[in-house]
């Protein structure tokens, strides 16, 4: 396994942000990589939400866009900067990020904004579980069965509320 205290810190992120309802499709500041960014944007002190001046799922979720630093007017050139470093706090790269995002964004329909609640929840579960895999690829883990019985234990305590 690489990184293990990146995986450790990545899924206990994802699990809190699940736990306490501030995980959400569509959203760049709730949405897996949103919430993998932010602690690196409080302590760069920018918003968890300029990761998506480098990449961003498509509305659709069925294609990713990347954007070129050279492309990009001077203004957003800046902002792309900023985008590669906060990033880099991290400890992932733009392709393992883009990698979450997308198996995050794509793992449900893209109408979610008609979801009720009890969707939501369940959406938001289909998605989690969707990053841990990609987690478990990225950081070469074999098993992830403690920390999938964990997330399904909330997943139920969760449904019971809704």
């Amino acid at each position: 396994m690489n990184r293990p205290e990146l995986f450790e810190k990545s899924v206990n992120t994802l699990l809190d942000a699940y736990n306490n309802r501030i995980l959400e499709h569509g959203r760049c500041y709730a949405c897996a990589v949103g919430n993998l960014c932010s602690e690196a944007a409080q302590n760069l002190n920018v918003s968890n939400t300029i990761w998506n001046n480098v990449f961003m799922t498509g509305s659709n979720a069925h294609k990713q866009i990347f954007y070129i630093k050279e492309k990009l007017e001077d203004e957003r050139q800046i902002e792309y900067e900023k985008a590669l470093k906060l990033i880099s706090k991290t400890g992932y790269t733009v392709e393992e990020l883009a990698a979450i995002e997308y198996a995050f964004e794509s793992s449900i329909a893209d109408d979610y904004e008609r979801y009720t609640t009890r969707d939501k929840v369940k959406g938001q579960y289909i998605g989690l579980c969707a990053v841990l895999e990609v987690l478990k690829e990225i950081h070469e883990k074999e098993e992830i069965v403690k920390e999938q019985r964990q997330l399904d234990h909330i997943y139920e305590s969760k449904l019971v509320l809704v």
